[in-house]
């Protein structure tokens, strides 16, 4: 196998001499700009977070993780991370939320910026589980708002939705409001422009809408039906809905309706960017690369910092895990056990956790190594242990936890107990809730693990993730319906 490296870092074309960071309580900025653009586009976002506030009165951040935001000054440098013919991403992740721009193509970046941070305060908000019609339809809204001083203009048509607003085929409104997962709805494409059209007319029309949309979503999460609710929480009937949709898109295209203003208070942003080592950058951009799947990257960023920082514990933390992910088990095991020898550090017992629960997966269940499994995921469980007796508070390691008790034939209780840890800190993470509603599932609760399953639908931001969360959903149906009944009491 060849090793992890060997791409010359310059190949990569990130040139990790020359970024600067800007921190705010939003959000983290790493850019390969100059400081002063860095800067701008800092103070920019800032005070699209206000004017989101503005609109989204609850909207909030996670005290525990941030977003983490790269602006690529070049498209080449951007195509490391980012999927082809795109200009921009979120991912979210254990850690925190990571989106990545090009800001080469700033014409196609910063509304995919807009919408993708629209959907990350809001799925930082406690206690609200917006429907999907919303979610999309206001995250598209915000995609095109200018903030110029104390006012903020949204409501100009997205780009990519006027074509589908043109000459699409409109989604029946029963269906778009009551859509829990992307998969509810033939066409994608048009329900994004569908719901940009519900969003923008109730903006537009009705008064009074934080209001209303806090009922509307109190009566959902009480289980009411997405019609009816939407019928009493807005006065609209559903009958007449969908022609005043029919006349309100008519009169967008012609340029009959007028954009919506509204006032954003002036805040103080303190925005300095500052140079970031070399040692830092390399951790921070090859543990993204890791969780994209490119661990080949990672480790040749990761190298590159070495040289200049040998016993930096973040990029030798990562470059175990790069390994692990390569399948170089061995090496990435000396790896962390050579970083608890230096420290004994809760992230030391993390890795080697991460590295034995990486080889477990990729061994089989059958009956030659079904003994390494279990061996490797006992090892993962107790490592895990270790590192959370050091620092109890690190979500992601309780999800590390909790999935060895899926993974391996045995008590699921521990583990549920484990991820109740992880959601109070991230309770919009779709992999925790998924992880929920399996191991609930395994114990017989079938009902909360299809709130967990339902809640991962609802959160989930992109089709795969809609996928997982239904098939789970499916599975968990079936399985109710097959286990054995109780016997009711005479």
């Amino acid at each position: 196998m060849p090793a992890i490296g060997a791409r010359p870092v310059s190949d990569l074309g990130l040139e990790l001499e020359a970024w600067h960071v800007v921190e705010t309580p939003d959000f983290t900025l790493l850019s390969n700009q100059t400081p002063g653009e860095a800067e701008r586009s800092a103070r920019r976002l800032a005070r699209f977070a206000d004017a989101v506030r503005e609109l989204i009165p609850d909207a909030s951040v996670s005290s525990r993780a941030t977003a983490l935001i790269f602006a690529l000054e070049k498209g080449r440098q951007y195509r490391v991370f980012g999927p082809k013919g795109s200009a921009g991403y979120m991912q979210p992740s254990l850690r925190g939320t990571t989106m990545a721009l090009s800001m080469q193509s700033r014409d196609q970046a910063v509304p995919i910026l807009y919408h993708e941070f629209t959907h990350y305060l809001m799925q930082n908000e406690r206690g609200h589980d917006y429907p999907l019609w919303y979610h999309e339809g206001l995250a598209e809204l915000l995609s095109t708002v200018v903030v110029r001083e104390d006012l903020a203009t949204l409501g100009l048509v997205p780009a990519q939705r006027r074509a589908a607003l043109v000459s699409g085929d409109p989604i029946p409104t029963e269906t778009l409001l009551a859509a829990r997962v992307y998969s509810a709805v033939d066409d994608v494409y048009q329900f994004y422009a569908d719901a940009w059209l519900l969003v923008h007319y109730l903006h537009l029309h009705e008064s009074g809408i934080p209001q209303k949309l806090s009922r509307y979503l109190r009566a959902l999460t009480r289980g009411a039906n997405p019609v009816t609710a939407f019928e009493e929480n807005f006065a609209l009937a559903i009958d007449e809905l969908a022609p005043a949709l029919d006349a309100h898109r008519e009169r967008v295209l012609r340029r009959y309706v007028r954009v919506l203003e509204i006032t954003v208070p002036e805040r103080e942003h303190e925005i300095e960017a500052r140079p970031v080592p070399v040692a830092e950058l390399a951790a921070v951009l090859g543990e993204h690369l890791i969780e994209r799947g490119r661990s080949r990257a990672a480790g040749a960023l990761l190298r590159y910092g070495l040289a200049q920082a040998p016993e930096d514990p973040a990029l030798l933390v990562q470059l175990a895990l790069a390994e692990a992910a390569q399948g170089d088990f061995e090496v990435a095991e000396a790896r962390a056990h050579s970083l608890i020898a230096k420290s004994d550090s809760a992230p030391a017992h993390a890795t080697l956790g991460w590295v034995y629960a990486l080889r477990a997966d990729s061994l089989e269940e059958g009956d030659t190594q079904s003994g390494e499994r279990q061996l490797a995921l006992r090892q993962a469980r107790e490592s895990f242990e270790a590192s959370l007796a050091r620092d109890p508070d690190d979500a992601s390691i309780w999800y590390g936890l909790a999935r060895t008790y899926l993974e391996e034939e045995v008590d699921p209780g521990p583990g549920i107990i484990a991820l109740d840890h992880s959601l109070e800190a991230l309770p919009w993470s779709v992999e925790i809730h998924l992880l929920a509603a399996a191991l609930r599932a395994r114990q017989g609760e079938f009902e909360t693990a299809l709130e967990h399953a339902t809640i991962a639908s609802s959160l989930a931001t992109n089709e795969a993730e809609s996928e997982r969360a239904v098939e789970l959903l499916r599975s968990i149906h079936e399985v109710s319906e097959n286990a054995p009944k109780e016997d009711a009491a005479p």
